[in-house]
């Protein structure tokens, strides 16, 4: 479905959500040559700015040059859930993510990441060059994406987010040091499906911390001993893990009884495998 101009006159129009919609044309069927054309716009210029929008779901983002004028016709949106389409094309010379840091109140991100073409020519689609997020960002959740360290970083320095969630994610290099970073509002961080075996992080990492969601993450063996001194840390919930990572969480609890002399934390352990 294409969300027609006319959608965007409902000048008091506040929550937009439309399974798989698009700013966009695009062609029903592509080949190995038409996917190297650009949809043509169809959301122009001088429609007017809807400022009571602030929830946009399931939308289609793809690259255009015309994207961040598209953005910027909301610029109340709080809440945005899209699916991310990156097109093979030669002209976007790797700048392809969309401009989300025109969205400068927005608080909810979820993105889901996806290659357009066939299987063969995943190998010719280029990373972005930089990734754009805003500074007033609560809630990030990702799926699909690459965890580039260049991508790490850019969400470290979000001073406000609280809920981060890497869906079904790949680190680049088997394994995620994050001993030198500082999420310094995270409360809330969730991975599912995510590919990391060696996982490294610091009693400053996560200071303000109340709830480690683990699930999926078949091949990590081990929550790092550090948590033992996050102070605000008061759950740890692992669903479908390796047995070893649910005995590195229960040492994790005894140590924090035997230190502080307290049984603060709360382990919720399901579909243990071996």
């Amino acid at each position: 479905m294409v969300l027609l101009p006319i959608i965007f006159k409902l000048s008091k129009l506040k929550h937009v959500k439309i399974d798989r919609s698009s700013f966009f044309e695009e062609e029903e069927e592509m080949d190995v040559d038409d996917i190297m054309h650009e949809p043509s716009r169809i959301l122009e210029a001088e429609n007017s700015k809807l400022e009571d929008l602030t929830t946009l779901s399931e939308v289609d983002i793809s690259y255009t040059e015309a994207m961040s004028d598209v953005l910027e016709n909301f610029p109340n949106r709080q809440h945005l859930h899209c699916h991310m389409k990156e097109l093979i094309d030669p002209l976007t010379n790797g700048d392809w993510f969309p401009k989300f840091d025109v969205l400068n109140k927005l608080e909810s991100l979820i993105a889901m990441y996806e290659n357009v073409g066939s299987p063969e020519l995943t190998d010719k689609i280029r990373q972005p060059n930089e990734y754009y997020f805003p500074n007033s960002l609560k809630e990030l959740r990702l799926y699909g994406f690459p965890l580039r360290p260049d991508l790490l970083s850019l969400i470290v320095a979000l001073p406000e987010l609280e809920i981060l969630e890497f869906i079904d994610c790949e680190f680049v290099e088997d394994k995620w040091d994050a001993s030198e970073d500082i999420y310094q509002s995270l409360k809330t961080f969730s991975m599912q499906m995510v590919n990391h075996s060696e996982w490294q992080v610091d009693m400053e990492t996560f200071p303000k911390l109340e709830e480690l969601r683990l699930e999926h993450c078949y091949k990590l063996t081990e929550i790092p001993s550090a948590f033992i001194d996050i102070h605000t840390l008061k759950s740890i919930h692992l669903t479908n893990n390796k047995r070893e990572l649910g005995d590195s969480a229960i040492e994790i609890k005894k140590q924090i009884v035997d230190f502080a002399g307290e049984d603060r934390l709360q382990l919720h352990i399901s579909d243990v495998y071996e």
